[in-house]
């Protein structure tokens, strides 16, 4: 029953005054407080509008339940007047012999109110809450005896409001509702409901997407929609105007991960399982098992539950955001530049897909809309250039060859990849995208900021320090490669000139060690081996630095051949091989 039909079966209940003791049942959290004090509001009745209001958590025996009354009582300026005369008059009568049997002055005026509690409560209207919270020492039974005693001899009318979810002994509310209640009213708060009245105390500017979530989720306990508004007012505090993607993939996640950690979903997923979740991998497990005739087991059954529920909250997988989102929720600290860059990234995504979408239109409108001028067509294109900063540059590339084949397009498409240049160099990190990727085709001017940005960020290789990059890390990378092929005979002349110790060591080693792979580097370092014999060759011929020139003859007889070391005309390189072919000869 909605709370709107819930709230008038109850104010016909109590206008009845022929229903000495009506009882209000629900869930915990759903709204039953809220809806008593909506329907004392609007009550005709003084005595519904005058009503003591007293929660039973806690309460250890009747005489405590009596002080409680009085208390209130004398909290309700319009009858506490009369309330604290009677308490005066009886002082006066009754204070002496009381302060002989009490040592405590306190004992003294809890007597006191004990006597007053029969006046008090004569034909007065008492809400009694929280009562499967009562403390074990008082017994139903006590409760019930009050009650009836009230209601007789008082007449007394009494609401009694129950949370049926969180009761440890069933039989108590089964005697109450036998013995001494006349009616009964369930409330069954939808999501929608509880959402609105969780609403008026916490204002959200994404109320409809954390509504949607709640709806989602079922949940209906106020008090964690409340948390969980304040939890997403935190998380998106200062993020000015979301668009719907990037709501659409916080929101949810949120609402979910704050209902596990208030635990306002009854068997629902835990942290963990939604942290890792990824509904491909689900599904392959779940296939997998079910080839395997595996037996399904009672979490295997959940999983599927919960599986079902992030499909409903569109949550394919996890990533940073949850991570954050979740360490909010257990520790209540936000990590601040974690949680600015995931939510500036789903912003960039989503005003990327948009931007694409728009132009794959315009696109389509060139090719299968005729009807429209070309005119038209070159405005909706300048409309593009603010937004075209989104593009992946190779996409922009193929648009702006587009564009520029409408008459008069040519400047237009140029300012599409000026606007984008123009973003690119605002940012401090670089976004290069490196060498062509599957031979599509790049505008020159993105190329040209892209080989700059590399310059500028990885400065140029020498051939040492290829050698030694390939040491450490195996395998040649990108620059290593782009260093080799663009080498010369010269380079490599110098580079062995000007080294000595461990470096020239190194260098040579490595460079022997790629003429003698030469099959495997070819592709990669060009003609890189075939330059460094060259150099080889030049200083043995030269034989200029003798020391050096005897090294690299002695490194050939060891690791590769001397013959290697011979000019085109096939004769001696150097005066060490003439010398050895003399002695050959003799």
């Amino acid at each position: 029953m909605s709370i709107d039909k819930t709230k008038e079966n109850l104010k016909e209940l109590i206008a009845d005054e022929g229903n000495r003791v009506i009882a209000l049942s629900g869930k915990w959290g759903t709204g039953k407080s809220y809806l008593w004090k909506s329907v004392q509001e609007d009550a005709g009745l003084d005595s519904v509008k005058d009503a003591l209001y007293i929660s039973l958590f806690g309460i250890r025996d009747i005489s405590q339940l009596k002080v409680k009354l009085v208390q209130g009582a004398l909290a309700d300026p319009n009858g506490s007047g009369k309330i604290m005369q009677w308490i005066n008059d009886s002082w006066q009568r009754w204070g002496k012999p009381l302060r002989a049997l009490k040592a405590n002055a306190s004992d003294v005026i809890d007597e006191l109110a004990l006597l007053a509690v029969p006046k008090i409560l004569n034909e007065r209207f008492i809400v009694l809450d929280d009562i499967e919270r009562k403390h074990d020492k008082l017994d139903i039974s006590e409760v019930m005896g009050f009650i009836d005693e009230y209601t007789q001899k008082h007449k007394a009318r009494f609401l009694l409001i129950l949370n049926s979810d969180q009761l440890a002994d069933k039989t108590m509310w089964d005697t109450l509702r036998e013995k001494i209640i006349d009616y009964e009213v369930v409330l069954n708060t939808s999501p929608e409901e509880a959402f609105l009245i969780a609403l008026e105390a916490h204002p959200c500017v994404y109320a409809p997407s954390v509504s949607d979530a709640v709806k989602k989720c079922s949940i209906t306990n106020i008090r964690i929609i409340q948390k969980i508004i304040r939890a997403v007012n935190r998380l998106l505090a200062n993020r000015g105007v979301l668009n719907d993607a990037t709501l659409a993939r916080v929101i949810p996640s949120t609402v979910l991960l704050g209902a596990i950690h208030y635990r306002g979903i009854p068997d629902g997923p835990d942290a963990k399982f939604v942290l890792s979740f990824n509904i491909d991998s689900h599904q392959q497990a779940k296939e997998f098992k079910g080839k395997m005739g595996a037996d399904r087991t009672q979490r295997d059954r959940l999983e599927d539950q919960w599986a079902l529920l992030m499909g409903r909250l569109n949550i394919p997988n996890c990533d940073e955001f949850e991570a954050v989102a979740n360490s909010f929720f257990e520790t209540g600290l936000i990590e601040e530049g974690k949680l600015k860059f995931v939510i500036d990234r789903y912003v960039a995504e989503a005003m990327a897909d948009s931007t694409r979408q728009r132009v794959e239109d315009f696109i389509y409108k060139i090719t299968w809309n005729p009807e429209i001028s070309d005119h038209e067509l070159l405005l909706q294109a300048e409309a593009l250039i603010p937004e075209m900063h989104t593009m992946d540059p190779y996409y922009l590339t193929s648009v702006h060859a587009t564009v520029s084949q409408l008459p008069e397009g040519k400047p237009v498409a140029e300012r599409m990849i000026e606007r984008w240049l123009e973003n690119y160099r605002e940012h401090e990190t670089s976004r290069f995208e490196g060498d062509y990727i599957l031979n599509r085709g790049l505008h020159p001017k993105i190329a040209e900021e892209f080989e700059a940005d590399k310059a500028r960020i990885y400065p140029a290789l020498s051939l040492l320090d290829v050698c030694k990059r390939v040491e450490q890390k195996g395998n040649p990378e990108d620059r290593d490669e782009k260093t080799m092929k663009l080498s010369t005979p010269e380079q490599f002349e110098n580079e062995i000139r000007a080294l000595s110790g461990k470096d020239l060591q190194t260098f040579m080693m490595k460079n022997f060690e790629f003429y003698s792979n030469r099959e495997r580097f070819a592709y990669p370092f060009g003609m890189a081996m075939e330059n460094f014999v060259l150099a080889c060759r030049t200083i043995c011929k030269k034989n200029d630095d003798l020391k050096r020139a005897n090294l690299i003859r002695h490194l050939f007889d060891r690791y590769a051949s001397s013959s290697d070391l011979l000019d085109e005309s096939g004769l001696p390189a150097t005066p060490l091989e003439a010398t050895r072919n003399r002695l050959k000869q003799h």
